[in-house]
C-alpha cells in the first residue's frame, strides 16, 4: 500500500508538469555572394507536432508577421534554413526579420527580431581585400596587391573616434570613424575637428598624407562581427608614391 501511494504521487507529479514551449536560435547573415540566409534551430519540440513554421522581415522590430512572411512552410527537421535573393532589399536599409512557428495544439512563437543592414553596392568592381594605386597619368599600376583585416587599434576622443589600421603593400593606413562603422556610403574628411558620424578620415601613416576631403566610402556592416571598406579610384595626393598625384582604390574587411 505504502508503495502504491507514492507511485500515485510520481504520476501525479509528472502529469501536472507543464510541457516546456519550444525556444527558436534564429541567425541571420549574409553569404559570400550577397545573399540573404535565414536559419533556425527549435528546441524541445519535434517536428511532427509543428503545423506550419516561417520567416518574415519588415523595415521595424515589431512588424506584423502576417503581412511580411517571406516563407512559410511546413518542416521535417529542427533546423529550417531560406537563403534569399538581397536584390529584393534596398542596400544599406535595415531590416529586421524573424522566424515564428504554430503548434498543432495551437500556440503561435515568435522568435526575437534580428537586424540586418544589406550590402551597400560600391559602383566599382573591386576584388575583396585587395588594393590597388595608379599614376594619375598613364603610368599605370605603381602598387597593387593583397591586404590583411583593418583591426581596431586605438580610440580618440574620449573614445568617440575609433581607429582602425591595415597594411597596403609597405605602407600603413589608418581609418578613422566616428563611433563604429555601419552600413553607410561615407565621405572622407581630412580632419576629426567637427567630423560627422558620417565622415570618414583615412590616412598614410608613413607619409601623413589624408585622402581628399569629399570622396565616397562604401561600407557595410556584414553583421558577422566584420565590415567591409570600398573605395572606388578617386585623385589623391600622396607624396609616398612617385608620381604623387595618384589614383587610389581598395575594398577591405575590417575585425569589430
Amino acid at each position: 500500500m505504502k508503495f502504491t501511494t507514492i507511485t500515485l504521487l510520481i504520476l501525479l507529479l509528472f502529469s501536472c508538469t507543464k510541457q516546456e514551449d519550444p525556444i527558436i536560435n534564429f541567425t541571420v547573415t549574409q553569404n559570400s555572394s550577397g545573399q540573404i540566409v535565414l536559419t533556425a534551430n527549435l528546441e524541445k519540440i519535434t517536428p511532427k507536432n509543428v503545423s506550419v513554421v516561417g520567416f518574415s522581415a519588415g523595415m521595424s522590430s515589431n512588424h506584423y508577421i502576417q503581412e511580411n512572411q517571406v516563407k512559410t512552410d511546413q518542416i521535417t527537421s529542427n533546423v529550417v534554413q531560406l537563403t534569399m535573393n538581397s536584390s529584393n532589399f534596398v542596400a544599406g536599409q535595415t531590416y529586421y526579420f524573424s522566424c515564428f512557428l504554430g503548434t498543432k495544439s495551437g500556440k503561435l512563437i515568435r522568435s526575437a527580431p534580428v537586424a540586418l543592414s544589406t550590402e551597400i553596392d560600391a559602383p566599382c568592381n573591386i576584388t575583396n581585400n585587395t588594393y590597388l594605386v595608379n599614376g594619375s597619368g598613364s603610368s599605370g599600376a605603381i602598387d597593387f596587391g593583397t591586404t590583411n583585416n583593418a583591426t581596431l587599434t586605438a580610440t580618440s576622443g574620449g573614445g568617440v573616434f575609433k581607429h582602425y589600421t591595415v597594411q597596403f603593400g609597405s605602407a600603413t593606413y589608418k581609418f578613422i570613424f566616428r563611433g563604429n562603422p555601419s552600413s553607410l556610403v561615407y565621405s572622407t574628411s581630412t580632419t576629426t575637428s567637427g567630423m560627422a558620424s558620417s565622415e570618414v578620415l583615412i590616412q598614410n601613416t608613413n607619409s601623413g598624407a589624408t585622402m581628399f576631403a569629399g570622396q565616397n566610402v562604401f561600407v557595410t556592416d556584414n553583421n558577422n562581427g566584420t565590415f567591409t571598406i570600398t573605395k572606388c579610384p578617386y585623385l589623391n595626393y600622396d607624396s609616398y608614391y612617385f608620381p604623387s598625384d595618384v589614383l587610389v582604390s581598395f575594398k577591405v574587411t575590417g575585425n569589430y
